[in-house]
Order: C-alpha cells, then sequence, then structure tokens
C-alpha cells in the first residue's frame, strides 16, 4: 500500500542521511506483503540517497518475538549498521533495545517511538489513518469523491515525521 510504500521510503532514506558507517538496516516480522513491501521501500529509500549504501534487511518472522528481533539487530550492529529500524509490531520493541544496548540510532515506524528509548530513536515516520479518513471526509463534503482507488500520504498529512527531538543538530546538513 502507499502508506507502507512512502513511510518506509522516509526511513531508509533517513536512516541514509544519518548513517556514519554506510551500512543500515530493516527488520520485518513476518513475511507477509504488508510487510515485505515496506522493508523493500525502506532500500529504495536508503539507496535513492546513496546509490552504493550496505542495506542489511531480514525477517524475523514473528510480531512478538522481542528476543529474536534483539538478535537479529545485533547481528546486524556487528556487520557494520549504525542506524535501524523494523516493522514487526512488538518485536520492533527487541531492535530499539539493541541499538540502545549498542549505541547506534534507529528510525521509528507508525507513532513516536522516542520516549521508548529517547536517546536512541532519533526520529519516527508516523502513520495517522484519522488522518486519511479526514481527507476522504472532505472529499465528500466538497462532493468530490470519487469511485476510485486513492493512494494517500504525505501529500495528505497521513505519513509525516515526529520531532527530531534535539537530534537534528547530530545530523548531517542534507537532514536538516
Amino acid at each position: 500500500d502507499i502508506l507502507g510504500d512512502q513511510q518506509s521510503f522516509l526511513m531508509g532514506a533517513i536512516a541514509a542521511l544519518l548513517t556514519k558507517t554506510g551500512t543500515v538496516g530493516v527488520i520485518g516480522g513476518v513475511d507477509i506483503p504488508p510487510i515485505r513491501l515496506p522493508v523493500e521501500g525502506f532500500a529504495l529509500g536508503a539507496k535513492y540517497i546513496n546509490p552504493d549504501i550496505n542495506v542489511l534487511s531480514t525477517m524475523t518472522g514473528s510480531f512478538d518475538d522481542v528476543a529474536k528481533a534483539t538478535e537479529t539487530a545485533l547481528a546486524m550492529i556487528g556487520n557494520g549498521a549504525d542506524v535501524l529500524s523494523a516493522m514487526a509490531n512488538q518485536a520492533g520493541l527487541g531492535v530499539i533495545e539493541a541499538c540502545k544496548e549498542r549505541g547506534v540510532w534507529s528510525v521509528g515506524y507508525n507513532t513516536d517511538q522516542n520516549p521508548i528509548a529517547p536517546d536512541t530513536v532519533v526520529v519516527s515516520v508516523e502513520k495517522s489513518v484519522p488522518n486519511l479518513f479526514v481527507y476522504i471526509y472532505d472529499q465528500i463534503a466538497k462532493g468530490a469523491l470519487e469511485q476510485k482507488v486513492y493512494r494517500l500520504g504525505v501529500k495528505e498529512d497521513a505519513i509525516f515525521l515526529s520531532s527530531w527531538h534535539g537530534f537534528e543538530s547530530q545530523a548531517s546538513a542534507e537532514v536538516n
């Protein structure tokens, strides 16, 4: 879906702008299209910024196995990744924990995840389903709603960045 495409593309682009090692990572949960496609979108976003970037990606096979996500993230960090993201629901907390433990950054997903690890989650790419409803209601009110598939995202304020929580001063000039 376009939400996942735009959201994960932005996550990958931000990770590419933040990395110092040239290696970033993304971890998905269960290998299903709504997760696989955003994981691929993360890689596209990272490579849009730097075609030579090394993008590590894998699926854990679980949305709730926090320990497995932690182990997977630690392995990616061991292979040089210094910015990680997760699309793994509850298991994604393990990725943030691994980043916190090893002192590398994380880009959050869906909601502002900075409160989970304030020194680790630099920024989150948030998704707002209520904003999608507002957009559609506005179309109805204007009499402009058509029978078609609406591909909504950044333009409609359904995908947006959280606060940088003070990290913007540590990010590269391109990010700012």
